[in-house]
């Protein structure tokens, strides 16, 4: 048997193992359907039975995607969305294992031949991701969570591939997915607007004439926002408004809330917390005006009232929200409603287990730098924006999920390069 051979049949196999891991995860500790499920839910069964669908403020991107599985599943169990999530998130592990082999593909002392061509940062960055509680914990759940990770993810690869090729196909492609991932996720919209920026500058700089430059620009506009004609046609129908995103004033909603709820979501030993009163008021208060005129209004009132909350403690205020950048990277527990019962040592191993794989990806970001500077300040920019994006809203754990494949990667290179500095000083001999 080659070695190629072999190397596919360890692969395949530690992807089964990673599968049946996430569905082991989902079913240890099972989720209530509730909360933000329910309107995924409703807003599917919209597009299922009208076509066109619109809501207040969630978008069509994930609801389109689970929609034949409520088509043909319902809701009775949750099997059908656990086994698609499970597969999903196995697939951002496989994109992991690619990154990592392609930016790691280094020259190391010949003692070494064996282990460079078995390419160990890659491994340990797939493993690390394929067997990772935090977001196996959401394979069970009807949100878009693992969606997100993988289109982060497979955004990343395409733009490694597109940099490495310069291919006009992977650009056209690039542009709709950039396109589409803030329908799933909308506070990504402006990373994606960077994307395509980015995109397009080096793309531009290979175009000799202005007819070119002008094509290329008109294309990327068409092909950037078609994803989101959807949306502004089911907001002018369902609401008489035009919006890109949706209608409600989400910005001011969640400024106002996150005033109440410090840095970020109550929880308690078995289960994530309920809002504040003022929180849920305000939640109930942006869904209820009938038009664009009333919810401009209701978002007025909670602006200045946020406005004052703000004037009279501004310390308070600044304090919180750098509290809130290193809060959404804390893992306490790997579920998004219900814990089950943790043991102490469950938690323990939660929170620093996640502390100790973050600063081996810093490590792993620190000592790759010389060799991959493009890279390591592309994912210095996603872990950055992640950080600021979330100041001003609720905040919650999750939200840094869509970066752990990239902190998996680096910190499967930091963990080898360790290795590789104690076996230099024979620590291991």
């Amino acid at each position: 048997m080659t070695y190629k051979a072999r190397t596919t049949i360890i692969f395949i196999a530690l992807c089964s193992v990673g599968f049946l891991f996430r569905l082991w995860i989902a079913g240890a500790v099972p989720q209530p359907f509730v909360y933000d499920q329910e309107e995924y839910y409703g807003y599917a069964l919209g597009i299922i039975n009208k076509g066109l669908h619109a809501d207040l403020y969630r978008l069509y991107g994930y609801p389109l995607i689970i929609a034949p599985l409520i088509y043909f599943f319902g809701v009775t169990s949750p099997l059908p969305w656990t086994v698609f999530h499970a597969v999903v998130d196995t697939m951002t592990a496989g994109l992991v294992y690619w990154i990592a082999k392609k930016i790691f593909n280094y020259n190391v002392p010949s003692r070494q031949t064996r282990l460079a061509r078995l390419n160990v940062p890659a491994w340990i960055a797939f493993i690390l991701y394929l067997f990772n509680p935090f977001t196996a914990g959401y394979v069970g759940v009807l949100l878009s969570e693992v969606v997100t990770v993988f289109l982060v993810t497979l955004i990343s690869t395409l733009m490694i591939r597109y940099f490495e090729k310069k291919s006009t196909g992977l650009f056209f492609v690039l542009i709709l997915l950039l396109g589409f991932l803030p329908q799933v996720r909308p506070v990504f919209i402006a990373l994606s607007v960077a994307g395509v920026g980015a995109l397009v500058w080096e793309a531009g700089r290979r175009i000799q004439t202005i007819q070119e430059r002008l094509s290329l620009g008109f294309i990327t506009i068409v092909l950037f926002s078609l994803p989101f004609w959807y949306t502004i046609a089911g907001n002018l129908v369902y609401y008489k408004q035009f919006s890109v995103l949706g209608v409600e004033p989400t910005f001011i909603r969640e400024l106002y809330a996150s005033l109440f709820i410090g840095r970020g979501m109550p929880f308690t030993d078995t289960k994530w917390g309920d809002w504040p009163p003022e929180a849920q008021n305000a939640w109930g208060a942006f869904t209820s005006p009938p038009d664009a005129a009333g919810r401009a209004k209701v978002a007025d009132t909670h602006l200045q009232l946020a406005i004052a909350i703000i004037r009279r403690d501004p310390l308070g205020f600044v304090q919180s929200r750098l509290a809130k950048m290193g809060y959404v990277w804390e893992k306490h527990f790997i579920y998004p409603y219900v814990m089950g019962d943790p043991s102490p040592e469950g938690k323990t191993l939660t929170y620093w287990g996640n502390l100790a794989v973050l600063l081996l990806g810093l490590v792993g970001m620190a000592t790759a730098y010389k060799q991959n500077k493009g890279i390591v300040l592309g994912v210095s920019i996603l872990v950055l924006y992640i950080s600021l994006a979330h100041i001003f809203s609720t905040s919650e754990e999750r939200f840094s999920l869509p970066s752990y494949p990239w902190i998996a990667v680096f910190a499967g290179y930091g963990i080898w390069w360790l290795v590789q500095r104690l076996r230099a000083r024979e620590v291991f001999s």
